[in-house]
């Protein structure tokens, strides 16, 4: 069950940032720390998949952020969305061969699948990228991209956020008019037991 206490939406930036454009998901991430509403929880990870499936744990919305190599253009974004419990879009497997941490998000989908641990919503960026080799800093197109994938995953944390908090909004109001009409309804149960004065 998920903790109450924890944020309802998690982002989850992978990578390594001292491999070049393998560190875009964990810029993202930091820029996301700076650019999403609070109570979103924003985690950098290094990719592997059972940690990942721990991070995630039962949170309502994860957004998962990673650099790819599919053979698309450099810069290209990807976006996939899952669902639990339902087959839903499944992200190609060669999407995420290449990187420096291959064996670890497409094995945490299909293992958290099978174990019925994914997230009622998961949501995948992949920014298609292609220097992997030992250095710090993302080529100039992978750059633009993480900036673009950051803005797009706290404008849709704003957005589910806004509408959890209208769900709530909406309950709050039920339960109140239905409080309001049980009070009506003892008020009218007691006036009708209450005796009545006859006339002489």
């Amino acid at each position: 069950m998920w903790n109450a206490d924890r944020g309802a939406v998690l982002v989850i930036g992978i990578g390594n940032e001292f491999r070049r454009d393998d560190g875009a998901g964990v810029a993202v991430a930091r820029s996301i720390k700076a650019l999403a509403p609070p109570g979103v929880e924003v985690y950098e990870r290094c990719g592997e998949g059972t940690d990942l499936i721990a991070s995630w744990g039962n949170r309502p919305l994860v957004f998962v952020i990673d650099a790819v190599r599919s053979g698309a253009p450099v810069g290209t974004v990807h976006r996939f969305e899952l669902a639990a419990g339902q087959d839903g879009e499944r992200p190609p497997a060669h999407v995420f061969r290449g990187t420096s941490h291959q064996i670890g998000l497409g094995e945490a989908i299909e293992l958290g699948r099978l174990l019925g641990q994914l997230p009622p919503r998961l949501v995948i960026y992949g920014i298609e990228s292609a220097e992997f080799r030992d250095g710090v800093g993302l080529s100039s197109l992978v750059e633009q991209a993480a900036a673009e994938v950051a803005a797009r995953v706290a404008a849709e944390c704003a957005l589910a956020q806004s509408q959890q908090g209208q769900r709530l909004s909406t309950k709050g109001i039920d339960r109140r008019s239905a409080h309001s009409a049980d009070r009506r309804r003892r008020a009218v149960g007691i006036e009708q037991a209450r005796p009545r004065s006859s006339r002489r």
